[in-house]
């Protein structure tokens, strides 16, 4: 994976190089009193764990985000009443954050230009190829080309908090199908679980997709039901019945950001398009379970204007 690195210590010097006089630790300071002087050995990274981060940060960045993509705009398509709050709530938004006094050509949307050229790409788990039909989007277009309407305001990390129905339906995605299904924790001491002994240096495997599929915790599990993450709900629940980033000290340090990704660009899409199923949507969906959960076959679904 790293054919281009000539050796480690080409690597080695390669990171310390890169240390400016400003990073670089000042080893002539006297330590403050009462502090222990500042540890002076730096350690390089191996091939291996630059390749094991780099590998990660692909894993663990970009597939989990994109099947959670795949993975909402499939179930959105098959439960329509769902879909349909997910629209009002997106409706609601947008004529709230709108800033009446910019107006703009309908055409020239960055964001629309983004979408006609952008759109089979946004999804590289979903096979939309052939299946997107935006002609009477486009033919709308032309009709209102010298139309202008009011600019929308862009969502940002504080305005996208108003969106709680969209917030539910994508935990309840992340319950149904959490793309990390499963992690692993080593025990630090000797304890006991449950009557189980575990001694120190045992790696213990969470099963996170059985347990979000457990009836005593998740009443008709199979069933797509975003309203089980109400607030009322989720006080009601075992806090660690729902792992999908992981808990504790070495839970997901990405929650926060893949889970804004997600919901930003839903609701950037729902603002234009609603997702529908066709003849080649696959129901029930396949499965496959690698480093993450995934579609076997791919997602087939069908984008209308709207």
């Amino acid at each position: 994976m790293l054919d281009a690195c000539d050796s480690a210590d080409s690597l080695a010097a390669a990171c310390s190089g890169g240390l400016g006089p400003s990073a670089a630790p000042r080893y002539n300071d006297a330590p403050l009193a009462g502090t222990a002087p500042a540890e002076k050995a730096q350690k390089a990274l191996t091939e291996d764990e630059i390749a094991g981060q780099a590998f990660l940060f692909l894993i663990a960045g970009y597939e989990t985000t994109t099947s959670t993509l795949s993975f909402a705009t499939y179930l959105l398509a098959t439960n329509p009443e769902c879909q349909e709050k997910v629209l009002r709530e997106v409706d609601e938004f947008s004529a709230k954050h709108h800033d009446p006094s910019s107006m703009k050509v309908l055409d020239s949307d960055p964001v629309q230009v983004w979408l006609d050229c952008a759109l089979q790409r946004i999804f590289p788990q979903t096979e939309c190829l052939g299946l997107i039909d935006l002609s009477a989007h486009n033919a709308a277009i032309e009709m209102k080309n010298n139309q202008r309407q009011p600019q929308q305001m862009v969502p940002d990390y504080q305005n996208v908090q108003e969106l709680p129905y969209l917030d539910m339906v994508i935990a309840e995605t992340l319950r149904m199908y959490p793309p990390a299904f499963r992690f692993t924790r080593e025990a630090a001491k000797d304890c006991v679980v449950l009557g189980q002994h575990i001694p120190t240096g045992a790696v213990i495997e969470i099963a996170v997709g059985h347990l979000h599929h457990d009836p005593e915790f998740w009443p008709e599990p199979e069933k797509f039901i975003p309203e089980r993450f109400t607030e009322e709900a989720k006080k009601e629940r075992h806090p660690f019945a729902y792992l999908p980033f992981g808990a504790g000290p070495r839970g997901c340090i990405g929650m926060k950001m893949g889970l804004l990704e997600t919901k930003m660009t839903l609701l950037r899409i729902l603002q234009k398009f609603q997702f529908k199923t066709c003849p080649e949507t696959e129901i029930p969906l396949q499965l496959k379970s690698k480093a993450t959960l995934g579609p076997k076959n791919g997602v087939y679904i069908m984008l209308e204007s709207r």
